[in-house]
């Protein structure tokens, strides 16, 4: 395997301008080398190598597009094979670097890749895919399928549930779920069925042969009304009856055999994993995991076991009993600030990541908020008071309020509908909620006292922004309007104009598009409604931006009249996070991901000329917020793959 030189794990494979990466990337899958000494995770910004002994990553590769969803190992450790959301095998060969084969080709609608196993030989490799889409089987240097198992589509619509597949020991055998209440066993050479067993939940969480290849064994959730728990089920083939069906506690199950036969479960809590030996109904194990459950392997011979959420990575041993710790790997990044002195940035995450405050110089984390319901797999929304006392965080019908200096939550705020985001004012006197029903809650920060409610939206706010004086407020809902409120008294002040303005010098983009937007302005045909994501002003108090599909929207601020409309390339044609430059001349616009690109881009307008001046690309998928440092040289994206980047913006905003 090849390592890294540089010890810096936050600078490797960065894109140009980027001077940094915090954060590892969300865990989608993980992988045991066969002979133990590493561990593949797969993440949204890559695969990362690590070696176990140390629990330190020695590499990070297959960073061209990210989003790796799945991978597995050849039982020789000669290969690596790594799938990702849009559909793409790639086999690569550990010792040389050199891919071997890749399989597939991106496809607007194509389907992600969901597990990968190789035939314990190496001769042929299995992928299946998210969304019900067919299982393929490869010889495992070919991109020729010899088999395609059809997903029938379920009876009743299901999310994105995992399809397990194994192959038999012996490599004769392949099994796998093939519609919402069935697995099936197929001979392999010739795709002839050997058994069938019937289910009674769409999700089976783990599927594996015993060495015999006599059994097959199935980890399958059994939801009830006191809750849910999983039943291991152990098949016999060529019977086609059950064996064995234990019932365990936990809300999921993974499996393995070892290699002198004996099956291990590990039952996985929603605050500790127990890993048993089934065969002798003994528990070997338990330890501490909290958070719902991301990625979790065993080692093929049972021997270890990985499990990962977005607040816990652990690593079992069962030679030494030993449970290892690995971190950095958070959930998506849903909102990004910089300290008054720049020396720090708090980003708060989804999933259970709770709130991270990063040491910017150090590029570490340097304290983290354990926030209350970790456990569950919700975004989150977090905003900070500008004294930096404050911190607030909002989750499904809940408020918590932080103190900062302490590290200590000291108010929680239970409402009727569910809470979405949250705001403080630029002078600490007002904090503002939102909540399901399009009503914006204004607060008394000090005594945290609800004065009054704004109403007037009838749909989920999206984004708010305060006015620097904090006097006024802006508001973007999925009702498809802009208000500005007077925040003091409660008030309306008007609704920001969503229509394409008819004067041709408004616009900025490319000069096709502007054409075909004004010949429709001309012509009167109806504009659909305008779909706004977010909406901030500028620290010079002249403009407002909104980001919308396929467009960026300026208002003059004092007269609210539409002042640019910057149509932006296809690729960033949806801008929906933005951030102004402290000194107001510059404005960026994060966008969410588009089938096609490797990468989402962040693009610099300056604002006289509406002319995007740079263009950086770097996060596998979409950019949640933007913030830049007060002086305007850092910027920061935090991004849903779980990462925050940080760009050199000197040559750029000191030009001015």
């Amino acid at each position: 395997m090849m390592k890294v030189n540089n010890s810096d794990i936050t600078t490797w494979a960065l894109p140009e301008n980027a001077i940094a990466r915090l954060g590892k990337g969300s865990v989608r899958d993980v992988a045991f080398s066969p002979d133990g000494i590493h561990l593949a995770v797969a993440t949204d910004i890559g695969v990362w190598w690590y070696e176990l002994a140390k629990m330190e990553p020695v590499a990070l590769w297959e960073t061209e597009r990210g989003m790796v969803s799945a991978t597995a190992f050849s039982n020789d450790g000669r290969w690596i094979a790594t799938g990702d959301a849009d559909g793409i095998v790639k086999v690569l060969d550990i010792q040389n670097q050199q891919y071997i084969v890749e399989i597939g080709q991106r496809e607007r609608f194509n389907r992600g890749i969901a597990q990968l196993r190789f035939s314990p030989d190496g001769q042929y490799l299995a992928a299946s895919r998210y969304h019900f889409a067919p299982i393929s089987v490869w010889p495992a240097k070919t991109e020729v399928p010899i088999l395609n198992f059809t997903v029938e589509a379920p009876k009743r619509r299901y999310g994105s549930l995992p399809f397990p597949i194994c192959f038999s020991h012996n490599e004769t055998l392949f099994a796998y779920m093939s519609c919402d209440n069935e697995i099936l066993v197929k001979q392999i050479e010739t795709g002839e069925q050997i058994a069938h067993f019937t289910v009674r939940s769409p999700q089976v969480d783990s599927l594996v042969f015993s060495p015999c290849g006599q059994f097959l064994t199935a980890g399958i959730p059994k939801r009830e009304s006191g809750g849910q728990t999983v039943e291991v089920y152990i098949w016999n083939i060529l019977k086609e009856t059950v064996e064995t069906a234990i019932e365990y506690s936990g809300y999921q199950v993974r499996l393995a055999y070892s290699s002198e036969g004996s099956l291990r479960v590990a039952d996985i809590y929603e605050d500790e994993v127990v890993i048993w030996n089934a065969s002798e109904r003994e528990k070997l194990d338990t330890f501490e995991h909290r958070g719902h459950t991301g990625a979790a392997r065993f080692s093929n011979d049972g021997q270890q076991f990985a499990i990962a959420s977005a607040r816990d990575f652990h690593v079992w041993d069962a030679d030494t009993a030993h449970v290892a710790s690995l971190s950095g790997h958070l959930s998506l990044a849903n909102s990004v600030v910089f300290s008054q002195e720049d020396q720090v940035l708090m980003s708060g995450y989804g999933e259970g990541s709770g709130i991270v405050f990063w040491d910017i110089l150090q590029k570490q984390v340097k304290r983290r908020f354990q926030t209350n319901t970790e456990l569950n797999n919700t975004k989150r929304w977090t905003s900070m008071s500008s004294s930096e006392e404050f911190l607030a965080t909002s989750f499904l019908k809940t408020i918590e309020i932080w103190s900062v200096p302490s590290g200590t939550r000291f108010s929680e705020f239970v409402e009727s509908q569910a809470v979405s985001v949250t705001a403080f004012s630029p002078t600490g006197k007002h904090f503002v909620s939102t909540t399901s029903d399009g009503v914006l809650h204004v607060w008394d920060a000090q005594r945290w006292e609800k004065l009054h409610a704004l109403t007037g939206h009838t749909g989920w706010i999206r984004s708010i922004d305060f006015h620097p004086d904090g006097q006024q407020l802006v508001s973007a809902s999925d009702d498809k309007t802009v208000r500005v409120w007077d925040v003091e008294h409660g008030s309306l002040i008007t609704l920001l104009s969503l229509t394409p303005p008819s004067d041709a010098n408004l616009y900025k983009g490319d000069a096709k598009e502007i054409e075909r937007t004004l010949e429709a302005v001309s012509k009167g045909q109806k504009s659909r409604d305008k779909e706004i994501w977010n909406i901030t002003f500028s620290a010079c108090r002249k403009l407002i931006a909104g980001g919308i599909e396929r467009e960026i929207r300026l208002w003059d601020a004092k007269t609210y009249e539409t002042h640019m409309v910057i149509l932006p390339p296809e690729e960033s044609r949806r801008p929906f996070a933005l951030a102004f430059s402290p000194c107001g001349r510059y404005l960026t616009s994060g966008t969410w991901w588009c089938p096609g690109f490797d990468k989402v881009s962040i693009r610099l307008w300056e604002i006289a000329s509406g002319e995007n001046i740079a263009t950086f690309w770097g996060h596998s998928t979409d950019v949640q917020d933007l913030a830049f440092s007060s002086d305007g040289t850092l910027l920061a994206s935090g991004g849903f793959d779980g990462t925050i980047l940080l760009w050199d913006m000197k040559p750029y905003t000191q030009l001015g």
